[in-house]
């Protein structure tokens, strides 16, 4: 995995400091991401992180994502959890995202308080994508996309979606790995 891009705008400020990534969006937006490229494109990709915030107020969505091309216009999917649910949503190559439909664990995600543990699951395919969403360890959603089946992903990364601003949100250990196939 190559080196973070550390970055600030006018909406989002991005830095690594200590071990952890802070992300704050200073500027109400849908979603902003940091986004860092892999050595090598991957299939089956298993990601993890650990988001901590100090305050909710303002916070639509804390996630995880998988592209598969390095210029902004590349498919990919961004999969978020937030105090008013979660959803798995496929990003297109014009800038746009729809949600997919998903079978739901039919458990509520608790996203307040301090912070939380993701982990998603994207394992690409020619004809199919295959999406797993966990929170704090639990199983949420799975979603399937075979409108748009990709041949590996060769992107990650970190998103928030704040509705207000300003909000921040720490994220440590940040992992990636190979996806175990599924049982």
């Amino acid at each position: 995995m190559r080196e973070w891009l550390e970055e600030e705008t006018d909406l989002y400020a991005f830095t690594c400091q200590d071990g952890h990534n802070h992300f704050v969006a200073q500027a109400p937006k849908r979603s902003d991401s940091s986004v860092t490229a892999l050595s090598e494109a991957a299939d089956r990709l298993s990601i993890s992180v650990d988001a901590a915030f100090k305050d909710s107020d303002g916070l639509d969505a804390v996630g995880l994502g998988c592209w598969q091309g390095r210029d902004v216009s590349s498919p990919g999917y961004r999969l978020v959890v937030g105090p008013a649910g979660w959803d798995i949503e496929s990003e297109l190559g014009d800038g746009t995202a729809e949600s997919l439909p998903a079978s739901e664990s039919g458990l509520e995600p608790q996203v307040s308080g301090d912070g939380c543990a993701l982990r998603v699951e994207c394992v690409a395919g020619p004809s199919e994508t295959t999406l797993r969403l966990f929170l704090n360890g639990t199983l949420l959603g799975t979603a399937h996309d075979d409108d748009q089946g990709v041949g590996g992903f060769d992107q990650v990364g970190m998103i928030v979606s704040a509705s207000k601003a300003p909000v921040a949100v720490d994220f440590d250990n940040f992992h990636v790995e190979e996806a175990e196939p599924s049982t």
